[in-house]
């Protein structure tokens, strides 16, 4: 099913298309049929493109993600889906902060170094040092982030 280029597309969800172009950040809509909003949404600013008096609702795709989920319609920002990639011989993980975030990353990816940025250098580290030891990384401090490393062969 393809989306509707007509202007009753966007009329439809324009009092939406406004909060989400007001807000800028992550807004929620409770309603009954969260999917069947959603996609109304995503059409009109479909539809939107094809109006050049809509084109600042137009940008709202590259701006917003749009998802449904039990009732609620959730419109978050693009800019805070975390990119994990690597990086020069290490990978970059942002966002998260605790030890327990650090040892699920650490499970998941098994990358040979691993940069936590946000994580905070003051953190009980004894958990995440046990685990590392166990699996044959080290766990190093510094003043601006964490870092987990593979141990070299002896």
């Amino acid at each position: 099913m393809s989306y509707s280029q007509g202007k009753k597309a966007f009329k439809r969800v324009e009092q939406f298309l406004t909060q989400m172009l007001a807000t800028g950040g992550r807004i929620e809509f409770v309603t009954k049929d969260s999917g069947r909003l959603a996609y109304h949404i995503r059409e009109g600013i479909h539809a939107a493109k094809y109006f050049p008096e809509l084109s600042s609702y137009a940008t709202l795709s590259g701006k917003f993600i749009v998802k449904a989920n039990g009732g609620v319609v959730t419109c978050e920002p693009r800019t805070i889906v975390p990119v994990v990639a690597p990086t020069m011989g290490y990978l970059s993980i942002p966002d998260v902060r605790d030890a327990l975030g650090i040892l699920g990353a650490c499970i998941k990816h098994k990358f040979p170094m691993m940069v936590f940025p946000d994580a905070d250098p003051d953190l009980d580290v004894t958990m995440l040092e046990r685990w590392a030891n166990g699996n044959g990384y080290k766990v190093i401090v510094t003043d601006i982030h964490i870092t987990v490393e593979r141990k070299e062969s002896e």
